[in-house]
């Protein structure tokens, strides 16, 4: 019997592309004008992360790493394309990270739930499942995203980059919220749409369900014997909650 569910946020409440392509644009944007990087080590940045104008490329380190990862890889990126230069932004990991978490967690960053999003939660809503989310992104970026798409009273855990010590794929965050909860990791289902996600869950011990946003990963989902959800509102009929 299911009693917790724990969500990944972006691809599986919320649209990936929309929110983090926009992010790092407005990073790149500040970094290029504003710290006076050069053409040439933007350029190399964005190569590094899989960013191009108009998107995310489907294998862009942004679909599954930390924003500790991102900022390690910008950081890794800019030393390869000019290791002479050790004076600015992009050789700080502690400003860089405060930097980029700034700018998700600006007005103009567009939150966009995903279909049936609003239609699960109206429907879990007094329902009295514990609700917790595991996320890559910072704290103040997932509280930003919540408040924004009306969904933060109902989350009694939220683990992130920032607030968990250890990132996904290691089961840390789903055994912190268990505990919390005193629910058992059998009562556990996650719901999340990445291979990293699916690993997440499979060394808590918990369920999974898998969200058909990232074809590629939705394949090796299923190839492992996990159900591949469409739309969110599914796990409702499939878990029986």
């Amino acid at each position: 019997m299911i009693k917790g569910i724990m969500f990944d946020k972006d691809g599986t409440l919320m649209d990936f592309n929309t929110t983090q392509h926009h992010i790092l644009t407005s990073v790149l944007l500040d970094l290029r004008e504003n710290y006076n990087i050069s053409d040439q080590v933007i350029n190399t940045v964005e190569q590094a992360l899989g960013y191009l104008p108009e998107k995310l490329t489907s294998e862009s380190l942004l679909q599954h790493s930390t924003t500790t990862k991102i900022v390690e890889a910008m950081i890794q990126a800019k030393s390869n394309c000019a290791p002479d230069s050790k004076e600015d932004l992009l050789s700080n990991a502690s400003e860089l990270f405060d930097l980029y978490n700034d700018h998700a967690t600006g007005e103009s960053v567009p939150y966009v739930l995903l279909p049936g999003v609003k239609d699960l939660f109206d429907y879990l809503d007094g329902k009295n499942y514990e609700l917790g989310i595991a996320t890559a992104d910072t704290y103040e970026a997932t509280i930003a995203g919540l408040e924004k798409t009306g969904l933060s009273t109902f989350f009694d855990y939220l683990g992130t980059d920032n607030s968990a010590k250890e990132p996904k794929p290691s089961p840390f965050m789903a055994i912190t919220f268990c505990k919390q909860v005193n629910i058992s990791m059998s009562e556990l289902l996650v719901v999340g749409d990445s291979e990293n996600d699916m690993l997440f869950a499979e060394n808590a011990g918990a369920h999974f369900i898998g969200m058909s946003t990232h074809p590629a990963d939705a394949a090796i989902i299923r190839r492992k014997g996990h159900k591949v959800v469409e739309i969110i509102t599914e796990i409702i009929d499939l878990f029986k909650l």
